[in-house]
């Protein structure tokens, strides 16, 4: 099984994680830890990616950027967004 995922409104995904299934071989508590340890490496880094590419327009100014030219990174104390960042469509 592999896991991964999108980040809405930029090309980059995440990278794949295997979590190799071994059910005669392992109890279920067993694969469901390798799962849940990949799934959240996988949230870490999408949280990262969004992090990177989605400053609202306020997180712009504060970092020079121009939105219709850039991406921008989220400002942790942006006070329009509250370090949330913008849904971007691409």
């Amino acid at each position: 099984m592999m896991v991964g995922s999108i980040v809405e409104g930029v090309d980059q995904c995440t990278e794949s994680i295997e979590v190799e299934a071994q059910q005669l071989d392992e109890e279920p508590e067993e694969f469901n830890n390798r799962f849940y340890i990949a799934l959240s490496e996988v949230e870490r880094e999408a949280e990262s990616i969004w992090s990177e590419t989605h400053g609202c327009e306020t997180c712009a100014k504060h970092f020079g950027r121009n939105l219709d030219a850039e991406l921008s990174p989220v400002w942790t104390d942006c006070p329009d967004c509250e370090a949330n960042g913008r849904f971007v469509y691409g």
